[in-house]
């Protein structure tokens, strides 16, 4: 297995999340030379028999730049995406709660990990990216996710709108977020399968992707300030998701 079958993740808790998992191969487990943050992780390491090697802080700020490794990293096999169908065929065994979340060409990837993060806190069925201009799952987005990509199917599609077309087939409700939108996400039903689109920041939705919607909607504000992160957003919806499907 060559380099480019392997991720380097990390992070003390993320490796603790991926030693707890015993579907996840971990080929190393990394320690800084000197790092008091080893708790449970030379145990489970060597319970489960992988190897553990202690590198300089200077090894891991190479490896890991741009990372807050914290001294710890795993290294695992390169993250394998799910096909849409078995996403879906997962799916339509909740008809009618059917959740789908789709990030539209988002390209940073603390984002998409902090995606990820509030996707696995509300239990999603899916999570769809383009396979062009968006963030792929790596080590950093692993890490910004704590662990959120290890409980929600993520899906890599060549074209979204072709993607969304064919959710909408299958039943589902192609919601699409932006700011001005003048349905409220507090007044939308959102007791129904739902495929919910979200943007960047900067851009929002394609046009492409806004003109086959069903709905768009929009978290109402009294600030000045216009547009909130996309996780934060995403949060937002989905807890009101959550409110409506369990409490209505």
């Amino acid at each position: 297995m060559g380099i480019k079958d392997k991720e380097i993740v990390g992070g003390f808790q993320t490796v603790r999340h991926l030693l707890e998992r015993d579907d996840i191969r971990i080929h190393e487990i990394w320690i800084q030379v000197r790092s008091q943050r080893r708790e449970g992780i030379l145990e489970k390491a060597h319970k489960r028999s992988i190897p553990v090697y202690f590198k300089e802080k200077e090894d891991f700020n190479h490896l890991l730049s741009g990372i807050n490794h914290q001294g710890v990293a795993a290294v695992v096999d390169a993250f394998r995406y799910q096909s849409l169908q078995s996403i879906l065929s997962l799916a339509v065994k909740k008809r009618g709660t059917a959740l789908i979340v789709m990030a539209d060409h988002i390209t940073d990837a603390g984002n998409i990990g902090a995606l990820l993060r509030v996707c696995a806190f509300f239990k999603v069925d899916g999570f769809i990216i383009p396979a062009r201009r968006s963030a792929s799952i790596s080590g950093q987005v692993m890490k910004r996710s704590s662990g959120g990509y290890l409980s929600v199917p993520i899906a890599k599609v060549s074209n979204l709108k072709n993607t969304a077309l064919r959710l909408k087939r299958e039943g589902f409700w192609i919601i699409g977020t932006d700011e001005r939108a003048k349905e409220s996400i507090y007044d939308f039903d959102w007791r129904r399968d739902v495929a919910l689109i979200v943007g960047s920041e900067e851009r929002g939705i394609n046009h492409s992707l806004v003109k086959i919607c069903d709905e768009l909607v929009s978290i109402p504000s009294d600030g000045d300030i216009s547009s909130l992160n996309v996780s934060v957003a995403l949060g937002i919806v989905l807890s009101e998701i959550h409110r409506q499907r369990r409490f209505n």
